[in-house]
């Protein structure tokens, strides 16, 4: 028991600073004040004689060719040894004790060691002041153990001789909030000094050269809630080593400072990393909820049950809770209410999470029994939030929301009159007092209440529809549209209608370029092709000059119509103002537009120059497929390769239909993606069946259906292929095809057209 109590002493040692450090080395180390007066000050360990002592300390001096510029003094009934500046002298005291306190073969070793570690501080001339921060304690620690290491191979002992202090300590790990490194980095830097002592290269110098410096410093900068200074320090890190737990707190550093998206990647990296990282899932899942991604936080969150499941601690009681709320952004209110069922009926809830929370669980329970229009639990868990938690507005109103859906809007006053009180700047509150009093009829009432919200909210359009609908009721028509106006310069469509409906205004009255832009394409997309073309033309009249988007929209009208030829006229008019980063679209659309034209000739020119423009030829000489620009653009590839060898087929170019889906396949390959290599193998056996090349077509075929056994056009297309292989074939094309009809009946996603095409091939050929 002695022995490890000595030895934590010796390696958690405090240091105090009684002045300013005085820079200069030339004060005799013998005239100074009594070291004695210090000694009551301190708890340390050390020599058991002055002599001693001072012999010890000229052998480490000695061997860094240091000069004696300190006093070397006992201190009695105090624990180890220990480094002290005073009025700038600088002291290492000790106590005479010290070596009758550990064993005797241990002894010399282990107190030369404590010696050359205290040494080491006034050699690289450490503060050693109260007001050091923990992380440059620790850098002080460190550096010290190196210099304590150095010392040690120079005196002759082993390395082990050397660590052997430090090694029996029995704490280690995390040292994140602790003012001494931990055990494990300790022996590393005594090992770092003893080898550099086999090269005479001590260096003491300070310099964050370890990702895990960076990383501490950070922490220690996290818990001071200096997130930007940490985040600098954990990019550091970082960049040093990857390290998933320093991805983990730079993302807590950016989530606390609502960098989401940046918080979001961190986590992200974080996991992977390391998958089983549950508590990067946690953060995660908060993170997500805060930027209103609910169903990326379920994701997370419900990855962090699977690693942890329930263990009764305060992390998956919060993870419960965000769950819960993120069910209840998504709807889902009654799994919502078993979350929290399950984590208020749990003996460790109050231990576990501080009584200033409770009510959130309560609360959310309540909203989601609103929701549920289960009124009266939600009024019990609501009043239970609101008892536990008096100043919790939200709860008030919450009961003047679940009051008011029962029809009992004269209650609902007096809880949204309570919640004003807590909170009279929320504009929701005076927005649904003020739906209260309308169901009571009194409008005036509720127009004052609507211009309070206004005062809160004053771009919240709705806001302005709903004190304009009070003026009309009220006789007020004049303000009402003044009102419905505002609406809909604040993009409230409701006083848009109302303008329409009830103020003499026509849609157009409010339409500025773009906007009849837009409206041609919502008439576009109804199919009212007509009325699109004429909001188009008005569009032009009034001098919007992005020629290129209204061509855009021009070549969409008529492509959805049908009307391809005036299509490709269009899309050959705007080719050369097609800016470069909607290339790829254009040049899509132009191959989409002669297929469906089935310009066969100008379609095949079109996909052999497109491919040699995007270097996207696994067979040319120079052939250096850009992979980021495949995946970036898998469709355009795509349809370069299929639509191009479709082209070939039709003009019966069947050895270049052929040619182009092997690179299909190649590039499939490359690329990893499976869609490309299952199509090439359907596309490739066609080809070959064409080509009178049956075995060749069968082989691929069989691929296909290995990957897409669930689909009818495989079996469909060998049972084509065995019957062109002759009449000996038959049979066997007949078991494919319907073989090919029982896989297309069990599939949903197979329509009744393509059952009826197998059929016909059935009746045909299969009496």
């Amino acid at each position: 028991m002695i022995m490890k109590k000595l030895i934590f002493f010796v390696l958690s040692i405090s240091f105090t600073v009684f002045s300013q450090e005085d820079d200069s080395y030339n004060l005799d180390y013998n005239n100074s004040r009594n070291a004695a007066e210090l000694c009551t000050q301190y708890k340390s360990s050390g020599f058991l004689s002055n002599a001693e002592a001072d012999n010890a300390l000229s052998k480490i001096l000695s061997v860094v060719g240091a000069s004696k510029r300190f006093v070397v003094a006992p201190c009695e009934n105090i624990n180890n040894a220990l480094a002290v500046i005073d009025d700038g002298m600088r002291y290492i005291l000790y106590d005479p004790e010290f070596i009758n306190s550990i064993s005797e073969t241990s002894n010399y070793w282990a107190n030369m060691s404590i010696l050359a570690h205290e040494v080491g501080h006034h050699i690289n001339g450490h503060t050693l002041g109260a007001s050091v921060s923990a992380y440059e304690n620790k850098i002080q620690e460190l550096e010290s153990d190196e210099f304590s290491g150095f010392v040690m191979q120079k005196i002759g002992s082993t390395l082990e001789q050397a660590t052997d202090a430090i090694a029996s300590i029995s704490f280690s790990g995390d040292d994140s909030y602790s003012s001494h490194p931990n055990k494990e980095r300790r022996i590393r830097a005594i090992t770092k000094g003893f080898n550099n002592a086999k090269n005479n290269s001590f260096i003491t110098e300070k310099k964050l050269t370890d990702w895990e410096e960076y990383y501490f410093r950070g922490n220690e900068k996290f818990d001071s809630e200096d997130y930007e200074a940490a985040i600098e320090d954990f990019s550091e890190s970082i960049k040093l080593k990857p390290d998933g737990a320093t991805y983990l707190k730079r993302g807590q550093s950016k989530a606390y400072l609502a960098d989401y998206s940046g918080a979001k990647s961190d986590f992200i990296r974080s996991i992977e990393i390391n998958p089983k990282n549950w508590e990067s899932q946690y953060h995660l899942g908060r993170t997500l909820l805060k930027a209103n991604d609910n169903y990326g936080a379920l994701s997370a969150l419900s990855t962090y049950f699977e690693l942890v499941s329930y263990s009764g601690d305060y992390y998956d009681i919060w993870a419960g809770y965000y769950m819960a709320v993120s069910l209840y952004s998504e709807e889902i209110y009654n799994k919502s209410n078993e979350y929290i069922d399950y984590i208020i009926t749990r003996e460790d809830f109050i231990s576990n999470i501080d009584a200033e929370f409770h009510h959130l669980f309560y609360r959310i329970r309540g909203q989601n029994n609103l929701a549920l229009e289960n009124f009266e639990l939600a009024k019990k868990d609501l009043e239970k939030a609101s008892g536990l938690d008096p100043d919790d507005a939200f709860s008030l109103e919450l009961l003047g929301d679940t009051y008011a859906n029962e029809k009992n809007y004269k209650k609902a006053i007096e809880f949204y009159n309570q919640a004003l009180i807590l909170n009279s700047d929320s504009y929701s509150i005076y927005q649904y007092r003020a739906y209260a009093y309308e169901a009571l009829e009194d409008y005036f009432n509720a127009l004052l209440d609507m211009n309070e919200a206004i005062k809160h909210a004053p771009d919240y359009g709705y806001l302005f529809f709903k004190r304009g609908e009070y003026s009309f009721k009220m006789g007020d028509q004049k303000s009402a549209c003044s009102d419905w106006l505002l609406g809909n310069e604040k993009g409230d469509t409701d006083s848009f209608n109302k303008l329409i409906e009830t103020c003499g205004y026509s849609k157009e009255d409010f339409y500025n370029a773009k906007d009849f832009i837009n409206a041609s394409i919502e008439e576009r997309d109804k199919g009212n092709y007509i009325e699109a073309f004429r909001l188009l033309d008005k569009s032009r009249e009034l001098g919007y000059n992005d020629i290129y988007y209204l061509e855009t929209v021009l070549y969409s009208i008529y492509s959805k119509s049908e009307q391809e030829e005036l299509a490709l006229e269009v899309l050959n008019k705007i080719e050369g103002d097609t800016p470069e980063y909607n290339i790829i679209w254009w040049n899509s659309q132009f191959v989409y537009t002669n297929n469906n034209l089935k310009n066969w000739s100008q379609l095949v020119k079109k996909v052999e120059e497109l491919i040699d423009r995007f270097k996207l030829d696994p067979d040319a000489l120079d052939s250096s497929l850009d992979i980021n620009f495949i995946n970036e653009n898998l469709d355009f590839v795509y349809d370069l390769y299929n639509y191009g060898g479709i082209a070939h087929s039709r003009l019966e170019n069947f050895n270049e239909a052929l040619n182009s889906n092997n690179k299909l396949f190649k590039i499939g390959k490359a690329i990893e993606n499976n869609k490309f290599i299952r199509i090439a193998y359907l596309r490739l056996a066609a080809n070959k069946d064409d080509l009178g090349q049956y075995l060749g077509a069968l082989q691929d075929v069989n691929e296909y259906i290995k990957m897409r056994q669930e689909w009818s056009v495989g079996y469909q297309i060998r049972g084509e292929i065995k019957l062109n292989m002759g009449e000996a074939y038959s049979k066997y094309a007949c078991d494919d095809f319907n073989l090919a009809l029982e896989v297309s009946l069990k599939n949903d996603d197979e329509d009744e057209e393509t059952q009826q095409e197998i059929q016909k091939l059935i009746d045909d050929n299969c009496k």
